[in-house]
């Protein structure tokens, strides 16, 4: 493994990969300086085969539970995938041997595009920064940045009910997110880099603040989305493109985008040089308006189905929480 790199993310992956995994990890591989250690199952995905900073380690989802058990000491079980998003805060402990070498380590989502990561990975903006996550006022799971020290390898152990959290079965609790600001904003010693607000990034030279296309199919946070923006990714640049004009961008991170009805237009395997992501869905061409009008019943009956505020109250209305939860998850599995 060449260790000439002075960030590592690392990213747990159980379960087959995604249809925009090979996306994902294409624009990975246009951050040469940034390394990306992949924890899986499952054998190394095609479009990282001439990608060298991209590291599939064969890591049992069981050996992780017990060296988080172990290190954290918890009685985590095994369960839903998706519960190991609170984990995230602990990956400098849990993955401290592949670490070792790393400046800094970060967390990740999958269901992201990276821009030019060199913009905030770099010694001009990572000297006097212990902290990084794209966002103007809380941390985020889809990305966040730490320096590799012991202070700040522990700080999740600072969260008063990190022990509690982590040993609900079948439940994400936003461990990284909520409860690790609220523990942050109390260690004034940290020095925590926020983003400024994204209105005030679209109007400069480049947004570092998020782009999470939502469940509204609008950009979270954006005062003046419409649902009509775009990103164009094109040979490792990611350009976000608004009401305001057009504006280099950090990353996208396409939340809302799971269903295959946004992936029509994407083969599998294949290496895009360019592409544009929108509320149509994936394209190779810069997004058609017009031809949206055949699809907006769909994308209404998904977005209804996935809306976890509006599906969480009619289950609740009428099952337990646990069966509630089953019930979730079989639906995400028919769609």
């Amino acid at each position: 493994m060449n260790l000439q790199a002075t960030a590592a993310f690392c990213i747990p992956y159980y379960g087959q990969f995604p249809t925009y995994m090979g996306l994902f990890l294409q624009s990975c591989a246009y951050n040469p300086s940034v390394h990306f250690l992949i924890f899986t199952e499952n054998p190394p995905h095609p479009a990282a085969q001439n990608a060298p900073n991209i590291h599939f380690i064969h890591y049992p989802y069981q050996q992780l539970i017990a060296k988080a058990n172990q290190t954290i000491g918890i009685a985590m079980q095994l369960g839903d995938v998706h519960k190991i998003c609170d984990l995230k805060a602990f990956y400098g402990l849990l993955f401290a041997e592949y670490l070792q070498n790393y400046a800094f380590w970060g967390y990740c989502d999958v269901d992201v595009i990276f821009g030019d990561l060199s913009k905030v990975i770099n010694p001009t903006f990572l000297q006097e920064v212990d902290i990084f996550s794209a966002q103007s006022s809380r941390i985020v799971g889809h990305f966040c940045l730490l320096r590799n020290t012991q202070t700040i390898n522990n700080l999740p152990f600072l969260i008063p009910d990190h022990r509690e959290k982590l040993e609900k079965v079948l439940t994400n609790t936003f461990l990284d997110e909520k409860s690790f600001t609220t523990t942050l904003t109390q260690q004034t010693h940290i020095r925590w880099r926020k983003t400024k607000d994204i209105n005030t990034e679209l109007h400069e030279d480049f947004i570092y603040s998020h782009l999470t296309f939502n469940y509204q199919e609008r950009i979270s946070e954006m005062t003046t989305s419409n649902g009509k923006e775009w990103v164009h990714w094109q040979d490792g640049k990611l350009y976000f493109h608004h009401a305001q004009g057009q504006t280099e961008a950090l990353y996208f991170h396409f939340m809302a985008m799971k269903l295959p009805i946004y992936w029509q237009q994407l083969a599998k395997n294949k290496h895009y040089s360019s592409f544009y992501l929108s509320a149509i869905g994936f394209s190779t061409a810069m997004p058609d308006w017009t031809k949206s009008k055949n699809i907006v019943l769909k994308y209404r009956i998904t977005l209804l189905i996935r809306s976890k505020a509006w599906l969480g109250k009619i289950l609740t209305r009428f099952f337990s929480k646990s069966t509630k939860r089953k019930i979730t998850l079989f639906i995400k599995k028919l769609w």
